[in-house]
């Protein structure tokens, strides 16, 4: 259903819970469990599994870009930029994003 109304307005804060590192594992395992719950539903192919594969890999990549952007270089974030990478390694968003960490760039 698609909707051209503001549902809601949303703000980062301090107590928000994306504005802690230590959240992303639980991020992470929430969006995979969706993705995999969603996907389900098709027809496993060789294609399904890569399309899994493949946004799993970008999961771990938005968490690694939020715990850079949060707290800069890490030992959270060098996980979520390998899990990302052994996945799919051409991701071009680690990549750059260790280009950022390489030369301390805040994001």
């Amino acid at each position: 259903v698609a909707t051209h109304h503001v549902i809601s307005y949303t703000r980062r804060h301090s107590g928000s819970s994306t504005c802690h590192p230590e959240n992303y594992e639980k991020f992470i395992s929430n969006k995979t469990y969706a993705l995999k719950k969603y996907l389900s539903h098709l027809t496993q192919t060789t294609t399904t599994r890569e399309l899994y594969q493949y946004a799993v890999a970008g999961i771990y990549a938005w968490a690694a870009e939020s715990v850079y952007a949060l707290g800069g270089r890490s030992q959270r974030f060098y996980k979520f930029c390998k899990q990302a990478t052994a996945l799919d390694p051409n991701l071009e968003r680690v990549r750059v994003l260790r280009e950022y960490a390489r030369s301390n760039t805040p994001l």
